[in-house]
């Protein structure tokens, strides 16, 4: 065999200067299943092994050049091979020669004329002992490697016995602590018993190649939905079949999916109706040749006004799209503005009596968010109060405090409507609108909330929502990083 062969059997590199005695080795060791790689010179077996990495180095002594005893020195020096063993053949049998090749860092000698039965014998020994030897390192690797991990790992044999399970996957198998499991443990019965196994065709022929697999653990009042995903990355075959399993939780990216195909889902139903208002009476202008005035008057204001919807929900995904650059690009707010920004807000949107209380006490303090994401995100909260008053003329109040010196908060008061748990709970995700309930269907897309909630986390903020203690309405509030504010050159 060369050098180029590969296989499973261990590899036994015979180094030996005479063509004769490599023939020999090679015709005593050809039917014990080894990989024989020859080379004749303590340079070419150097320069070889590296590539190699036998399980065995049969190294003849007397070599023209490099002998034995360089190379095996040589070997000992280097990272990669110093725990390769090495046999020294050797015609000398004396004292001197055994330590100065111990010295050397052989593992074993044998003497010429070869002994069959030792040889085989020697060879058999220490090959065994480096593959196991080596069975244990890359156990110990990979039992590093998985204890560390973010995803589950599992070895489970033909059985489906749980024979090691790193901490992670113990932890979503609700695995007993350490490393000694119960016996007979089986891990698609105990993932059914805490998972629903999706799809369940998929797991008919449990663990063979079907494709992708999950586990759904459903959601509670307790806690929320959790999907792993179940691969089965590599099979071991033969007396000891066995199979690693990866276990990833990939709740946030089905989390994902869902609201992609909920921003389609919604962008197709709100974009519908005001293009089909659009279209119908581009199509009743175009098929009239006589139309008196006050038909075109009414088709006018009904084309206009769906375009002006249409272009409110555009708006609306372009600034959830553009709210991570807002909320950065620019200098921070000084809440030195905050009570003009609110007034003139106020008036944009026909908020009468709005108030913005607490100013004084954070004279001198800017927050981490630029000013146009401050009043993006103040116009979203006011609008919003408009839209879900039952009169559309709610009361906001804009109260500002400072708790810390690092952290400024700002809430948003409405006396509207007043919200159910579940609404609260749901008013953060995008295309969910907490009043489509009780007043039929709302203008918008959905994404206001959802906007505010990614300026103000781009910046390491947090936004809460709750529902006002002392009446009808809700309360938003924004917590914002913040600091006192350097002074200006000009000041």
């Amino acid at each position: 065999m060369t050098d180029k062969d590969s296989g499973s059997c261990p590899i036994v590199y015979v180094v030996d200067d005479r063509e004769s005695d490599r023939l020999l080795l090679e015709e005593m060791l050809a039917g014990d299943g080894y990989q024989l790689v020859f080379a004749a010179s303590g340079e070419e077996a150097l320069a070889k092994t590296l590539k190699l990495t036998p399980d065995l180095i049969l190294l003849d002594v007397m070599m023209p050049g490099m002998d034995g005893f360089q190379v095996c020195r040589l070997l000992r020096d280097s990272a990669e091979l110093a725990e390769v063993p090495v046999i020294m053949v050797t015609a000398l049998d004396d004292r001197e020669s055994r330590l100065k090749g111990i010295e050397a860092g052989a593992d074993d000698f044998v003497s010429k004329p070869y002994d069959l039965v030792e040889l085989r014998a020697r060879v058999r020994s220490v090959t065994r002992l480096n593959r196991f030897r080596r069975m244990l390192q890359e156990r110990e690797r990979f039992e590093w490697v998985a204890t560390s991990a973010e995803d589950g790992y599992l070895v489970v044999n033909a059985e489906d016995e749980i024979l090691f399970a790193n901490p992670r996957a113990a932890r979503l198998l609700d695995l007993p602590d350490g490393r000694v499991r119960p016996s007979g443990l089986r891990f698609l019965r105990t993932a059914r018993s805490l998972y629903r196994c999706v799809p369940e065709s998929a797991w008919l022929d449990w663990p063979g190649d079907w494709g992708e697999r999950f586990l759904l653990s459903p959601e509670t009042a307790e806690a929320a939905a959790r999907w792993l995903r179940v691969t089965v990355l590599s099979q071991a075959t033969g007396a000891g079949k066995a199979f690693l399993v990866c276990l990833r939780d990939v709740t946030q990216e089905v989390a994902a999916a869902r609201e992609r195909r909920a921003f389609q889902r919604m962008v197709q139903h709100k974009l519908s109706t005001p293009l089909a208002g659009i279209l119908t009476c581009a199509q009743t202008l175009a098929g009239v040749d006589d139309i008196d005035r006050q038909e075109l008057v009414t088709l006018g204001r009904l084309l206009t006004s769906a375009a002006e919807r249409l272009q409110r929900d555009v708006n609306s995904v372009l600034a959830l799209l553009d709210a991570p650059t807002v909320a950065r690009s620019g200098p921070a707010f000084d809440l030195a503005g905050l009570s003009p920004l609110v007034a003139e807000l106020a008036s944009e949107v026909g908020l009468v009596g709005t108030r913005c209380l607490g100013i004084a006490d954070v004279g001198g303090v800017e927050v981490d968010l630029t000013e146009e994401a401050m009043e993006w995100a103040l116009r979203e909260l006011f609008e919003n109060a408009v839209k879900f008053h039952p009169t559309g003329t709610p009361d906001v109040v804009v109260e500002v405090e400072r708790p810390g010196h690092d952290l400024v908060n700002i809430r948003v008061r409405d006396d509207g409507v007043s919200l159910t748990p579940e609404q609260l709970k749901r008013a953060w995700v995008p295309y969910v609108q907490g009043g489509e309930r009780f007043t039929g269907e709302v203008a918008g897309m959905g994404l206001g909330l959802t906007t505010v909630a990614t300026l103000v986390g781009e910046v390491g903020g947090t936004c809460e929502l709750s529902n006002r203690p002392e009446g009808r309405g809700v309360v938003v509030e924004l917590s914002l990083p913040a600091r006192v504010r350097e002074p200006r050159p000009e000041e």
